[in-house]
Formats: structure tokens, C-alpha cells, sequence
């Protein structure tokens, strides 16, 4: 019986080790690409017109706006899985479904065709969104159980608040501008890549709850 807890215990540390592994190299995988499509964004500023300009990070339905709505769709996955298991309450649902609408509305610039139809910066249209959103991650966050994933979650919030306030301050803070301020090209890219960190953060926090990264964490 000895021998078999003993047994019992090395495996369950094998587990345990393959699984950070497994979840390391899914931070590892993230981040890169981030920072690889931030490295190449650049260049396609300073070579514009050639085939680098489906890396620009200023235009739509490009490969970082692929990227990006990707893993909104993957957080909403991951949130629904949540909610579906009960390892978090029916706020996960909502979060679930507030990550997909953001996921297609970065693939198909809902948020810019509304603002161009009604005539009213898009960031003030969803402010009742963003409220809605910001008690969704504090019901959420108190409910997360490991210190590691509330770390994530935090970040993940910190991340996308940046890029909004960034994005607020490039079109004159709601002002309606149709010129952007000065150093609007050099504040899109650190926007853009803060938008794909905090879908990241959100996602990493989601898949290590719900033990998802290729090895079981039972």
C-alpha cells in the first residue's frame, strides 16, 4: 500500500510538471507571436505598399486582426467551458458571450461601422458595455482560486484599459476628431499589442482553470 501511494504521488508530480510544460509553452507561444507581429507591423510602416501591409497594424482584416479576434473566440470558448463545468458561476456565460461579440467585431469592424452610422465615437456607444464588462470580471475575479489566475485576469484587464485609454487619446478623448493626434502612429502599434496581451492574459487565466493545455491536471 506504501508502494502504491508512493507511486501514486511521483505521478501525479509528473503530471503536475507536464502540465506547467504544456501551459509554459502556450505563454511562450502567445507572446511570441505577439511580439512577432509587433517586429513585422513595424516594418510594414516603413515599407508600405508591398506585401507587408497585411501586417500593418493600423488596417483591417489583416493577419494581427486575425490574431487578435482569434483569441477573443478562444477566451469565449474557454469561458463558456468555465461556466458549462461550474468551476465559475453563470457571469461566465455573459463574459462568454461579451468575448465572442468583441472576437467579431475585430474580425468585421463592427464598432467602426456603428460609429460611422450613428456619428458618435464608438468608445462613448459602449460605455454601458464596458460597465457591464468591468462587473463580469469582478464577480469573476473573486471567483478564481488560484492566486496565478487572478494575476492573469488582472493583467488581462490592465492591458485592455491601456489600449482604450490610448485609442481615447489617439481620436482626441471621444472629441469626434476625423484627424488624429500627433504621435498617432506610434501610439496604434503599443494599442494593438496591448489589445492581443490582455486577450492573452484572459485566455491563459481561462485555460489554466480549466486545465486545458494538452495535459489533464488531475
Amino acid at each position: 500500500m506504501k508502494d502504491k501511494a508512493t507511486d501514486a504521488a511521483f505521478l501525479a508530480r509528473i503530471d503536475r510538471l507536464k502540465y506547467r510544460i504544456a501551459f509554459g509553452n502556450m505563454v511562450f507561444l502567445l507572446f511570441g507571436t505577439i511580439l512577432l507581429l509587433g517586429l513585422v507591423g513595424v516594418f510594414a510602416d516603413l515599407r508600405p505598399g508591398t506585401w507587408l501591409k497585411y501586417f500593418d497594424l493600423d488596417r483591417e482584416y489583416t493577419v494581427p486582426t486575425l490574431f487578435s479576434g482569434g483569441l477573443l473566440l478562444a477566451a469565449a470558448w474557454e469561458s463558456f467551458r468555465a461556466a458549462s463545468s461550474r468551476r465559475l458561476d453563470a457571469w461566465a456565460f455573459a463574459l462568454a458571450a461579451l468575448f465572442f461579440e468583441m472576437g467579431f467585431d475585430e474580425l468585421l469592424m463592427i464598432h467602426e461601422r456603428i460609429e460611422q452610422a450613428v456619428g458618435v465615437d464608438w468608445q462613448i456607444l459602449y460605455l454601458p458595455v464596458m460597465a457591464f464588462a468591468g462587473i463580469g470580471w469582478l464577480f469573476l475575479f473573486a471567483q478564481l482560486p488560484d492566486r496565478w489566475q487572478k494575476r492573469l485576469w488582472a493583467a488581462g484587464a490592465g492591458a485592455w484599459a491601456a489600449s482604450q485609454l490610448l485609442e481615447a487619446a489617439e481620436w482626441g478623448w471621444g472629441a469626434e476628431s476625423e484627424i488624429p493626434l500627433a504621435g498617432y502612429l506610434y501610439l496604434v502599434p503599443v494599442e494593438e499589442l496591448l489589445e492581443m496581451s490582455g486577450s492573452s492574459f484572459f485566455l491563459l487565466a481561462l485555460l489554466h482553470l480549466n486545465g486545458s493545455c494538452s495535459v489533464s491536471r488531475n
